[in-house]
């Protein structure tokens, strides 16, 4: 543990830290959606009234059947995979960080989208725009900083190491 908190490259460490945050973000809330997805949304409408006081989430009764549950698991599983491909080898798998940015920066754009002209105005759609946008803003922020830090490092430098090399 003592390697992994006094390496010379901060930027790599840091780097594993927030997307170890983000791994486990997107791993446990999309094994969540497929088998809890009332839950998820009962969630969603707790934090959303305590943090601005609005009311429950406005269309629970239609997101919680087997077609928006699959796709809602898979595409947050998959955001975690891709997190996790980053943390194993910032430098081979780095091209997986704009399929990631994509899919998170288009999503927070679309919550406040719904924020701005959803009839509800329902103020949870700001709260993930903004939970979304700061995911997004934490993989622009360090995965770069790793990577260069990878580049530089020489062999036996980086905690943990970087795996699955070509």
């Amino acid at each position: 543990m003592g390697a992994f908190w006094g390496q010379k490259h901060t930027d790599y460490r840091n780097f594993q830290i927030m997307f170890g945050f983000q791994t486990l973000n997107f791993l446990i809330p999309g094994a969540s959606y497929m088998f809890d997805p009332q839950g998820a949304i009962d969630n969603l409408s707790r934090f959303s009234t305590l943090l601005t006081g609005a009311g429950p989430y406005p269309y629970a009764a239609g997101e919680t059947g087997v077609i928006w549950r699959v796709l809602a698991s898979s595409n947050v599983l998959t955001l975690g995979l891709m997190c996790l491909l980053l943390q194993i080898n910032v430098r081979r798998f780095f091209a997986v960080l704009w399929p990631l940015v994509f899919m998170k920066g288009s999503t927070s754009l679309a919550f406040l989208g719904f924020f701005l002209f959803d009839a509800s105005h329902w103020p949870g759609w700001l709260l993930i725009f903004c939970w979304d946008g700061l995911a997004t803003f934490i993989f622009l922020w360090f995965a770069p900083k790793a990577r260069r830090a990878a580049v530089q490092a020489a062999p036996g430098e980086l905690v943990p190491a970087l795996r699955m090399e070509a």
